[in-house]
């Protein structure tokens, strides 16, 4: 703010200056005391011409200074953090496989990774997920749960992808992301006997967790599932969805802090 406001004041210092010596040094070529339409029009352009090269000059010096002030200081030097960017393959054993009648909350930590925060500032984490069949092609991952009452219309089961920071054994919970979520599908038979919940998960997506983190805490990366039932019945997952040669894979992508 103090940078634009002295440039502006600047800038019309010089504007005065250059129209009085534009003023005191116009030739007349009548020979009266005033300038013609045409000669007041091209100094007024060039006096125009000459105060947008001055601000051009101005706005280059000035971000000039600021970036090598910044630059000097640490500011955008991002730091790499050490984390492990290895690639991850998920199957349906990994996530949450079954769950009881009216249970409330159930929670499972399917994959994370952590480091050891070397500076102060923002961390920009970016996360890759792809869906695989047999190895080389892409596929569209989902988790599929049938059994109990109503499955699939009573039965929840979301997916998240999260950054916390853990600070003196307290964990923070910094970003959090919902990537996938249930929902239901119509079923043979009764579906009060027999219903689907299908979860649906990224294909070739990339998510970004931005959160401000502190010298020597961790900075924890990963992605949970959460399942809970509101009716009768247990419910419990399907071999169809990630199987048969099929993988969810994740990995950190990227993550620095500025």
């Amino acid at each position: 703010m103090m940078i634009k406001l002295f440039k502006n004041i600047f800038i019309v210092s010089l504007c005065c200056s250059f129209i009085i010596v534009s003023n005191a040094a116009v030739s007349v070529s009548d020979g009266s005391a005033f300038i013609t339409k045409a000669e007041f029009s091209a100094d007024l352009n060039n006096l125009s011409n000459r105060m947008a090269q001055l601000e051009n000059s101005l706005d280059a010096k000035i971000d000039s200074l600021v970036s090598s002030y910044l630059s000097k200081n640490g500011i955008w030097n991002a730091s790499k953090v050490d984390i492990d960017y290895s690639a991850t393959n998920l199957t349906s054993s990994s996530f949450i496989t079954s769950w009881t009648g009216f249970e409330a909350m159930k929670t499972k930590v399917v994959w994370s990774k952590s480091a050891i925060v070397k500076k102060s500032g923002m961390c920009v984490a970016t996360v890759h997920m792809q869906g695989y069949k047999n190895g080389t092609t892409y596929y569209r991952c989902y988790l599929r749960y049938t059994g109990g009452l109503w499955a699939g219309f009573e039965d929840d089961s979301r997916v998240v992808v999260w950054l916390n920071e853990i600070m003196n054994g307290t964990t923070y919970e910094r970003n959090v992301q919902q990537i996938g979520c249930s929902s239901q599908r119509a079923a043979t038979g009764n579906p009060q006997d027999s219903g689907e919940c299908v979860v649906t998960l990224p294909t070739d997506n990339d998510y970004v967790l931005l959160a401000f983190v502190t010298k020597g805490s961790t900075v924890q990366i990963g992605i949970t599932q959460l399942v809970s039932d509101f009716q009768d019945g247990d419910s419990s997952i399907s071999v169809w969805g990630l199987s048969h040669g099929s993988y969810w894979q994740v990995k950190i992508a990227d993550c620095n802090i500025y």
